[in-house]
């Protein structure tokens, strides 16, 4: 289970109140992909949105990565990492690269 997967889910249950029928509907979602998990995990910032959840998650990971430029922290690795995060999640790539 990825970490994007625990978020949809408690978002998913919160939703419906049940999570073992969010459960079992999710995963079969995800096998047959019909179920996309960083669309998923888009549209929780979106409300439901995929465009808007997907502007949100960009806004807030360029105002993470000028933040460390603005500190003058030596954070190239968490930078590159959450552009990372960025780029597959806008891709709607639902397996986990770090390149």
């Amino acid at each position: 289970m990825a970490d994007l997967d625990a978020v949809n889910l408690a978002m998913l249950s919160r939703k419906t109140g049940d999570l073992f029928n969010v459960w079992g509907d999710y995963f079969a979602g995800i096998e047959g992909e019909t179920i996309n998990r960083a669309s998923e995990f888009a549209k929780n910032p979106g409300n439901g949105n995929l465009e808007k959840g997907q502007k949100k998650l960009k806004k807030e990971v360029d105002n993470f990565i000028k933040e460390q430029q603005y500190k003058n922290n030596n954070k190239k690795i968490e930078t590159k990492t959450a552009q990372t995060f960025l780029d597959n999640i806008l891709a709607e790539n639902n397996e986990l690269m770090l390149n």
